[in-house]
């Protein structure tokens, strides 16, 4: 299809993925495979008959290689692989874009200050506005909370700055991903079934067994400081966002269960209420 009939191109990894595969079943869906593993690229009609391109996979650090980064100078540095995707994407026309790379949940790790559900030893919380430390836990200083979500946010912002660069002439829209579930039952849940599928599934299974879960409100206070600072840095570059539709959410702010896929992703009925409201956007 020309570009004048989509509305948009969808471009990223599995949190965008999703997006176009809530529409798998559906009669124009097409995809056909891209010379780098594992993406391919394709195109869907959403309920309302706005037309999509897409161009989708996941981050295998064998194809694609590291994450890009920044010298110190500024100068952004990323794989060629990546480069010749975002040349994928640009040759389907100067529509609109959604995107995502990378996001800070992606950055859970086995630190002891970390973005991620695995509450470590000491378990600690810290005060951030109106948002107290909880009696019950070990504070730790504003500043080295703020030290290691800042360089997160930094980390996702080049990506996003690679886009920009390599886009020039669409409008561009960072999708962010959906917040967390509240439960910790279902997170184990699901991270146990998810732990036979990749060796990655399998690590993150074995954190939370080892570490327990970070209360939610902690959670969120973490993600909602990230993604808050990161709305900002993206503004400043002339990128808009996508973020998660109100109905998707609980009364506290987390992912509704009836929404969720796992412990991080949206399902399909998320999916097509994020396409929802990018259609209504762009009306």
């Amino acid at each position: 299809m020309s570009d004048e009939q989509m509305i948009a191109t969808l471009f990223g990894i599995s949190h965008v993925q999703g997006l176009a595969y809530a529409f798998r079943e559906t009669p124009d869906f097409a995809e056909t495979p891209i010379s780098i593993k594992p993406w391919t690229q394709g195109k869907f009609t959403g309920s309302d008959g706005s037309k999509f391109n897409f161009v989708v996979g996941w981050w295998d650090k064998g194809f694609l290689g590291d994450f890009p980064t920044m010298d110190q100078d500024g100068t952004l540095v990323c794989s060629n692989a990546l480069i010749f995707l975002t040349e994928q994407v640009r040759a389907l026309g100067n529509q609109p874009i959604f995107f995502q790379l990378n996001a800070v949940d992606a950055y859970a790790s086995s630190d002891i200050i970390n973005l991620g559900p695995y509450d470590i030893e000491p378990k600690w919380d810290f005060s951030h506005g109106s948002n107290y430390c909880l009696p019950s836990r070990c504070p730790v200083r504003y500043k080295d909370v703020l030290g290691v979500v800042q360089q997160t946010v930094d980390n996702v912002l080049v990506s996003s700055l690679v886009c920009k660069h390599q886009f020039f002439q669409s409008k561009l829209h960072y999708v962010f991903p959906p917040p967390p579930v509240e439960s910790d039952e279902y997170i184990m849940q699901k991270a146990e079934q998810a732990s036979g599928k990749h060796v990655s599934y399998m690590e993150r299974y074995k954190l939370l067994l080892r570490h327990g879960i970070r209360p939610f409100s902690i959670r969120k206070k973490l993600l909602d400081m990230a993604n808050e600072m990161l709305k900002s840095k993206l503004a400043a570059h002339g990128i808009d966002c996508i973020t998660p539709p109100a109905e998707c959410l609980t009364a506290a702010g987390g992912l509704d269960e009836r929404f969720a896929l796992d412990m991080h992703h949206g399902n399909e009925l998320y999916n097509k209420a994020v396409i929802r409201k990018i259609s209504e956007l762009l009306k």
